[in-house]
């Protein structure tokens, strides 16, 4: 009867160790589920938080870009109006620098006409009066003749140099007009008659 006692204590001792065992082995399983599911909640919310950067990083980079490109095409654009209004500027200096040099030029060249356009007045003889104008660009003379021995009353005639010896000699074929050192003589073709004049510069 005692070997018995013993044996069902053993027995019971057995399956009490085994029943701890078990409880055990639920309670490491229990704890290693919610270590799990704790470990994999954190995971997803990183996941989430980085996915929901990146979303506002791309807007605002895309923002950026947008903004960028807009003052860009604001510069090219004002970058043109500037290019447009220098252009205009320019063609507006040209132009008066152009007239500006025109006007320079064409008083330079009345400067020269009158210049060269000298004047005289002869005193000659049988009263006689001889008013030369010459033009040494064109090579010309123009007199102003007042000579009643001649039928001469102020009369305009416009002599060409032509060839002499010796002084100027002005003619136009009707009429010789030969000029040295100050001194004239006036002569009209088919004429006996002719004027000795001497001159002097007019004012």
């Amino acid at each position: 009867m005692n070997k018995t006692l013993l044996t069902t204590a053993v027995v019971a001792v057995f399956a009490l160790t085994g029943c701890q065992t078990t409880a055990q082995s639920a309670k490491q399983s229990t704890t290693s589920v919610v270590k799990k599911t704790q470990t994999t909640q954190p995971k997803q919310a990183v996941q989430t938080q980085a996915k929901q950067q990146v979303q506002t990083q791309a807007v605002q980079a895309q923002s950026q870009a947008e903004a960028y490109q807009a003052e860009l095409a604001r510069k090219i654009e004002l970058s043109k109006q500037q290019a447009q209004a220098e252009i205009e500027r320019r063609m507006a200096l040209d132009k008066q620098m152009a007239e500006q040099a025109h006007a320079r030029v064409a008083q330079q060249a009345q400067q020269h006409t009158n210049t060269a356009q000298t004047q005289y007045m002869y005193m000659c003889n049988m009263g006689a009066t001889v008013k030369a104008v010459y033009d040494s660009n064109n090579d010309t003379a123009k007199l102003n003749v007042y000579a009643p021995i001649l039928s001469l009353s102020n009369q305009d005639l416009n002599l060409k140099l032509a060839p002499s010896g010796s002084g100027s000699l002005y003619t136009n074929g009707k009429y010789e007009w030969h000029t040295k050192d100050g001194l004239g003589i006036f002569s009209a073709k088919g004429s006996p008659h002719q004027l000795n004049c001497e001159g002097d510069v007019m004012p």
